[in-house]
């Protein structure tokens, strides 16, 4: 999946502001840190739609189902509050940029999902004020901020070549000298994908120096360059589909020039609708949902950090406005003492309101008095001239008064000792929390790279194993699988294996290898089969051992006497059986299969015969659980994997082989 081009932006947004105007927006998701989707009801096609957008490179309208985390992101619920049932009004390219504005019209205004499609992009969401609400990712340039309640700015605005001119389109290739191929993506703004596409229609090195070229060339260079954006200018689209070994690996808006090693297809459709055939599938919902929380769980500590770092500041400031007023008394404290003094007079004497005119009178700087709460108001200035105002206790002296400001300073400056260590161990746990994020999606990415080209084999949806001879072995897991094992595989040089006890498996041996070879079975396979469908049944849970049996294929029937019936699962055997008695016991190890490794479970000989490392079980007192756990530990695979290949009941392990130090380690 190919970043979009600012060409293949200006063919969406020409499409969807008409396709999509008038829609109601739905419901919004967040299936990955990556990625979001936008439900709507298309109002023009009268159906449910997705705009689906991968942040730094891709937005297409899409059918796709993805999987919903179970708890929605911060961002998928904001969006969600001011958005559902909002109008789809327009869907706009900014300037010729990769930035869509995919405005959303609600009773109180326009809102905009903002989405930058460029390398380290953003999807953001924008009130009618232009303020932004929230963004997916927090980013602050020298330019630029983009964060919570400040406005939107996109960034510088770059050449746009549907309006370049000959002399320009000739002045950004001669007189800005860079290798042709770089000249036209970036003088000219072509990008690297239509730059390629230009000079593959007119033949010349890029390599080339852009001023290195004759006017011949220059000429027919502009020539080409007219024709290829003269679709792109009268938005005359023709969605090319680009073919490699029957598989669709790039969509464009314009057929391009004839390669012989590609092959295209005209689709007959919009081109932000054919890019549907690009969107890659879809991690496993676990990791998303992992790695939704870690990302909650950094941006909730972000948060505090900011607001810790908001507190100190307020606690600086008030630190430094205290100390102010304690030097400023000092430095006029002969005044200070003198205002004090003479106010304290006033208080005591009768005639307070005439007194007062009296000492405005001769202190202009006294700006207010309030003899109820016993406070002065003055203007001083400071060592540098500046007028601040200052307020005074009239109940203390100016000694008094500066120590006063100076023990609030001091008590703001223990609250900021203490925000200070507040903050560093919020820095430690964000620090700790993005390495445990990378951590995280690092063993995830190997977990994908391990399990995203495993082959799963037809046999594997029931049990199975492979028996000493080489023999594919497969049972019923339940009454539906057993009665597909039996319907769908049993063939005429098989064998049909079952225990003598209710709820057994219906278990199959077949006359051929796992990959389908020929292969006749033996009497030791016979045997294994036997064994494999005992250990299977409930006797596991019930005896030491039990007796099992097998027949040919045309003693196995679905059809009853008359007056019998028989249930969904079941099969009656006619004539003679073979039985076999059998002791309660499996092993279970790892396998490879067509060069992939598989946890097989079956009879001790068989299991012995392919895997190296192994486990051998008997029934016995530890619960299922447990004991899938503890070889989940050993194997280092999952436990619903290991679930799958044991037995019902409880089991013991009596015997291991090559894996005893993996043993001792889960212990």
């Amino acid at each position: 999946m190919r970043p979009l081009t600012t060409f293949d932006i200006h063919c969406i947004c020409f499409e969807l502001n008409d396709y999509l105007s008038g829609s109601y927006v739905d419901k919004i998701y967040q299936p990955s840190p990556q990625e979001i989707l936008i439900k709507i009801n298309n109002k023009k096609e009268n159906e449910k739609q997705g705009i689906y957008i991968h942040t730094e490179k891709f937005l297409a309208i899409t059918k796709k189902q993805f999987h919903a985390p179970t708890k929605p992101s911060l961002f998928a619920m904001t969006c969600r509050k001011y958005l559902k049932n909002g109008i789809i009004e327009s869907v706009k390219q900014h300037e010729f940029d990769r930035i869509i504005h995919l405005c959303i019209s609600k009773k109180e205004g326009t809102y905009q999902i903002i989405i930058e499609l460029f390398k380290n992009g953003n999807i953001l969401l924008v009130s009618p004020e232009n303020k932004i609400i929230l963004p997916l990712i927090r980013q602050q340039w020298k330019t630029r901020i983009l964060k919570s309640k400040q406005p939107y700015q996109p960034p510088p605005s770059q050449t746009n070549p549907l309006y370049i001119t000959k002399q320009d389109f000739f002045s950004k290739l001669i007189d800005e000298p860079k290798e042709l191929i770089k000249a036209l993506a970036l003088n000219i703004n072509l990008g690297g994908y239509y730059a390629e596409e230009l000079l593959r229609r007119v033949d010349i090195n890029k390599k080339q120096m852009s001023n290195d070229i004759n006017q011949t060339q220059l000429e027919m260079l502009y020539e080409a360059f007219e024709q290829m954006l003269s679709d792109f200018k009268n938005n005359s689209y023709k969605t090319t589909l680009i073919i490699e070994d029957e598989k669709i690996v790039d969509v464009t808006p314009i057929a391009l020039q004839n390669n012989k090693n590609i092959q295209t297809k005209l689709y007959e459709g919009f081109f932000s609708t054919a890019l549907d055939y690009l969107i890659e599938e879809q991690k496993p919902q676990q990791h998303h949902e992992q790695t939704s929380k870690e990302d909650d769980r950094l941006e909730q500590l972000k948060r505090q950090q900011n607001q810790q770092q908001q507190s100190l500041k307020r606690f600086e400031e008030k630190i430094k406005v205290k100390k102010e007023q304690g030097d400023l008394i000092y430095l006029h404290f002969q005044t200070v003492t003198k205002i004090l003094e003479l106010m304290q007079k006033i208080l005591k004497s009768t005639n307070k309101t005439d007194h007062i005119v009296g000492f405005k009178e001769q202190f202009p700087f006294v700006k207010k008095i309030d003899l109820d709460s016993r406070k002065i108001v003055v203007e001083l200035t400071d060592i540098k001239n500046v007028p601040n105002i200052l307020e005074l206790d009239l109940t203390k002296s100016a000694a008094d008064n500066a120590n006063k400001a100076y023990q609030i300073a001091k008590k703001h400056q223990e609250k900021l000792n203490g925000a200070k260590k507040a903050l560093n161990k919020t820095q430690k746990l964000i620090q700790q929390q993005e390495q445990d994020i990378q951590e995280l999606k690092k063993t995830q990415s190997e977990e994908v790279k391990k399990t995203k080209h495993k082959k799963t084999h037809w046999f594997e949806h029931y049990r199975w194993f492979i028996t000493s001879n080489g023999n594919l072995c497969i049972g019923g897991r339940d009454v539906k699988t057993n009665e597909s094992a039996v319907k769908k595989y049993l063939q005429a040089k098989d064998r049909y294996a079952h225990a003598d006890i209710h709820g057994a498996p219906s278990v199959v041996l077949k006359n051929s290898d796992p990959q389908g070879q020929m292969l006749q079975i033996d009497e030791q396979s016979l045997t294994e089969a036997c064994e494999f469908a005992a250990s299977y049944s409930r006797a596991w849970n019930q005896f030491a051992e039990t007796q099992a049996y097998w027949v040919n294929p045309e003693q196995v029937s679905q059809t009853a006497q008359s007056g019998e019936y028989v249930p969904r699962g079941a099969f009656i055997i006619r004539g003679k059986r073979n039985y076999q008695k059998c002791a309660m016991e499996l092993s279970i190890g790892i396998a490879t299969l067509d060069e992939e490794t598989k946890i097989m479970a079956g009879p001790t000989n068989a299991i012995q015969k392919h895997c190296t490392r192994y486990i051998t079980l008997k029934p016995g007192p530890t619960k299922k659980a447990d004991i899938s756990k503890k070889i989940s530990q050993i194997f280092n695979i999952p436990t619903e994997i290991i679930d799958r290949a044991l037995p019902t009941g409880g089991c013991s392990i009596v015997n291991t082989h090559n894996i005893k130090d993996e043993e001792e380690k889960s212990k």
